[in-house]
């Protein structure tokens, strides 16, 4: 089913992992892949059904905590995504995994920036930011506070890591944030 699924012949897929699921119920990761298929297809309700129960075999999982979240997110049902990414950063954080702290705080700030709530973005941003930089990824901190730079109140919060970047990138970002104040 997952190889059907990753040549995006999604009909096939759906038909031999629901007879995984058949099979065995606790198949976790052929609901996981279930829920891909049928978010690939647009059937976004399916795609949450299949997720679900995949966390209910294995709370544990990440991928399935940021996928279902990512799903509410595109659906526009924010505070179950918002709940969804805080799982997603509950299993990361308990297992150290940096780079999935980092992609769970920055998708959680767009959500919250979404919603219109510029404290918990900028919180949530920032809490990203330095996920990525534990995680040695100082180039995508650059981009995301380029990316962010317009949508930031308080712009100090965009110089915090500035030592981390080159002075040609601090000039860039220093024009970028002064057309947008």
């Amino acid at each position: 089913g997952t190889m059907l699924l990753n040549n995006r012949e999604l009909t096939e897929a759906r038909k031999v992992l629901n007879i995984a699921v058949n099979i065995d119920p606790n198949y976790e990761k052929a609901y996981i892949a279930l829920g891909k298929v049928e978010q690939e297809l647009g059937n976004l309700d399916l795609a949450i059904l299949n997720y679900i129960k995949a966390t209910e075999i294995a709370p544990k999982l990440y991928d399935v905590h940021y996928r279902l979240a990512s799903v509410y997110n595109i659906k526009k049902q924010y505070e179950q995504a918002i709940q969804c990414y805080h799982h997603a950063l509950e299993v990361a954080q308990e297992h150290g995994y940096l780079q999935y702290i980092a992609m769970s705080y920055e998708a959680l700030s767009q959500v919250y920036l979404k919603q219109g709530n510029q404290s918990h973005y900028q919180q949530a941003h920032q809490q990203a930011i330095d996920a990525y930089l534990a995680w040695g990824a100082t180039e995508k901190v650059f981009s995301s506070i380029m990316e962010n730079a317009p949508k930031m109140e308080n712009l100090s919060l965009l110089f915090t890591h500035t030592n981390l970047v080159s002075s040609s990138k601090k000039e860039t970002l220093l024009k970028k944030v002064t057309k947008s104040a």
